[in-house]
């Protein structure tokens, strides 16, 4: 079983699964389940006669997710075993909680790169045209801050979560 600690606006909470059982544990009642990963970050989940369908709409590399389910929005912070002794140390907070990961959200050929490093960028500004299934798509930034740095090329091809360039994030 693999034991995560989910923090959201209103409770805090451990989950844990066991993927070769299919077996949740959730508040520790447990839940068999079964799931369909059905690309770009959407699942379909079934659990009893309950049906749910997941979409990852962002995941930060400090365990906060944003995701619809059954398009419902919801905003949680997930820690692992590891990130929740380090955060009972006081070690879980760093310089790095500021920089924020731009991955590509599937894979894709970067035709153009909008930014340089240090750039100073905006919530939803374009950073970035990936072309996709022979579409263009913006990709654009995930919070206000500076660009630190550039980790892809014109012309490159890019795989899913492939990252992109990283974001000094602030917050004005």
């Amino acid at each position: 079983m693999i034991t995560y600690q989910i923090e959201s606006d209103n409770e805090t909470f451990q989950i844990a699964y066991n993927m070769e059982k299919l077996l949740a544990s959730i508040k520790g009642r447990s839940y068999p389940f079964e799931w369909d990963e059905l690309g770009g970050g959407e699942f379909h989940l079934n659990s009893g006669t309950c049906s749910y369908h997941v979409l990852l709409i962002e995941h930060q590399p400090n365990g906060q997710l944003l995701f619809q389910v059954n398009g419902r929005l919801h905003r949680i912070t997930v820690r692992d075993e590891r990130q929740q002794l380090l955060n009972k140390m006081d070690f879980g907070k760093s310089e790095e909680e500021g920089v924020i990961r731009l991955d590509a959200p599937m894979p894709g050929k970067v035709l153009q790169i909008l930014v340089k490093d240090g750039t100073q960028v905006r919530k939803s500004d374009p950073v970035v045209i990936l072309e996709a299934m022979k579409m263009e798509n913006e990709i654009r930034a995930s919070c206000n801050g500076r660009i630190d740095k550039v980790h892809c090329r014109q012309g490159s091809s890019v795989e899913k979560h492939q990252l992109l360039m990283t974001i000094l994030k602030n917050n004005s």
